[in-house]
């Protein structure tokens, strides 16, 4: 999980789960942000908490909004949802269904 932004407005806020984060302008805003997350004991993350440099050069290498959703088992491609316009257009209750499908064959 990264903490970073590519915008370059300064008035932005990062919605993070419920809590509000105000777009880091400095290395210092992300590790303040990085400190408030970790350190607050109400929030559980899900794994390690890293943080990005300020050209968010890891977020451009790495980074990825898949197309499409996907199921592979030992390597054949057993489902593939429709094409999607970035992370919105996917049709999760279609996977979804396919998932319990699939498992209530296994038993």
């Amino acid at each position: 999980m990264s903490v970073g932004s590519s915008s370059g407005s300064s008035d932005l806020t990062l919605i993070f789960f419920r809590y509000k984060i105000a777009h880091h302008c400095s290395i210092g805003d992300r590790i303040r942000a990085a400190r408030y997350l970790t350190d607050n004991k109400t929030i559980r993350l899900p794994g390690t908490l890293v943080l990005d440099s300020m050209s968010n050069m890891a977020s451009r290498e790495y980074g990825a909004i898949p197309r499409r959703l996907c199921v592979l088992l030992d390597g054949v491609v057993e489902y593939c949802g429709p094409s999607a316009s970035g992370p919105y257009g996917y049709n999760i209750k279609e996977l979804q269904d396919w998932l319990t499908n699939y498992t209530a064959k296994e038993k």
